[in-house]
């Protein structure tokens, strides 16, 4: 059985390919197969393997082992099998690699047609070859290297580098590397030996032994990469820094969308933005004032409810009676509110004291105690006898409790 040919690692927009099952072996029911060469990539470099189908020609015919584990089969014309996974090596198997996991046995001697899922394919391809023009323009421009890569078909490509960057340096690395897709500059594969590895500077992230494959776009980056890139830096269409984070030990991570990927991304945020600017009865480019206004106006409304509410909270307490439980409560008091009522009902009271913010359904936030009084004393017997939780100072105790009204008032009544 000799070598397979990947043919994906020179040609990345190949989207179909004939070959021939070289290898089979079923370990624990699951069927694993060779090809003589493929354009389906068997995971690695931070991207996932390619999934797909194996279109099985007319004419296939199988061969039997001696130990039976490859199936003969004279009926397999038509039928078309998913690939589910791609490996170099997997664990228990004989196989080297590619090693690819089919949902169905396929004899050995079969002849197939690969065809990878292509949208997920290219957008990776995209996704994987926008990551190398952002790696290659940040070494170049700060120095940094890239210490981790996880590519998501869901979410953000994740870059992480072992330096700083600001927003300043960040969007212009963004408009560099969107400068690099529209000069449309040619993505190189070579495997150069290792006498010309030596003068040759590259990124890697890891030691690599055996024959060393680089993927350059000139003027930008120059990387050990075992993964399927595009023709051209245009095919690519577009890079999009969607958030940045701070990385270990002083680091930056950068989160990006690629190509059809970061197009939805902009499309999707394009029609929210003239969604709400229509909601708000204005232009897209006046949104962000019209905002600003309501939230102030917002702000000056809620300031003025405050008051209302806490002195209409004031009122009640200055209409209690020693008779009455020294408690107030409201359903969505502020903390600044809270303890102005407390301040009010410990001056009118020598007493435990205490403000109830919620109802009877959702709990209570409260500030209890007395600062003549250990309110910390308070703190237990409300632990005991109404499950309360929180904290505090001889001064004053603060925490949440779930039960009615009418049981906090009888508590605090004795």
């Amino acid at each position: 059985m000799g070598m397979t040919r990947k043919l994906y690692e020179t040609d990345g927009l190949l989207a179909e390919c004939t070959a021939v099952i070289t290898g089979y072996e079923n370990i624990e029911g699951k069927h694993y197969i060779t090809l003589d060469q493929t354009i389906l990539f068997p995971e690695g470099g931070g991207q996932k393997a390619d999934t797909g189908l194996l279109i099985v020609e007319d004419n296939a015919a199988g061969k039997s082992n001696d130990d039976g584990n490859v199936p003969a089969s004279n009926e397999t014309g038509g039928r078309s099998v998913r690939v589910l996974d791609g490996h170099e090596r997997v664990k228990g198997c004989s196989l080297s690699g590619p090693v690819y996991l089919i949902s169905e046995a396929l004899p050995v001697g079969a002849s197939v047609l690969c065809k990878p899922d292509w949208e997920q394919r290219f957008s990776r391809m995209q996704q994987h070859s926008g990551e190398h023009i952002l790696s290659g323009l940040v070494h170049a421009n700060f120095g940094y290297d890239n210490v981790s890569f996880h590519l998501s078909d869901t979410d953000p490509v994740i870059v992480c580098f072992n330096g700083p960057l600001s927003e300043e340096e960040i969007r212009r690395m963004e408009t560099l590397a969107n400068q690099a897709i529209w000069n449309n500059i040619p993505i190189n594969v070579s495997y150069p030996s290792k006498e010309e590895l030596a003068s040759i500077t590259y990124r890697s992230k890891i030691e690599i032994e055996g024959q060393v494959r680089l993927v350059t776009i000139p003027g930008i980056d120059v990387c050990a990469c075992c993964a399927p890139h595009l023709p051209s830096t245009g095919h690519i269409g577009l890079i999009k820094i969607v958030s940045s984070a701070s990385y270990k030990n002083g680091g930056t991570q950068l989160n990006i969308l690629c190509g059809s990927r970061a197009l939805a991304l902009l499309q999707h945020e394009y029609d929210l933005l003239q969604n709400l600017a229509k909601e708000f009865s204005t232009s897209a480019e006046k949104l962000t004032g019209v905002i600003l206004t309501q939230r102030d106006e917002l702000l000056k409304a809620r300031e003025e409810l405050g008051s209302i509410r806490e002195k209409k909270l004031l009122d009640e307490i200055v209409a209690l009676t020693e008779e009455d439980a020294p408690c107030i409560f409201g359903e969505d008091l502020s903390p600044h509110a809270m303890k102005i009522c407390y301040n009010a009902l410990t001056d009118r009271f020598d007493r435990y004291c205490g403000v109830f913010s919620g109802s009877d359904e959702e709990g209570y936030r409260f500030y209890a105690g007395h600062p003549a009084h250990d309110s910390k004393i308070l703190a237990g017997k409300m632990r005991e006898e109404l499950q309360a939780n929180g904290g505090g100072s001889a001064d004053m105790i603060q925490g949440k409790l779930q039960k009615k009204k009418e049981e906090i008032k009888l508590f605090f009544l004795k």
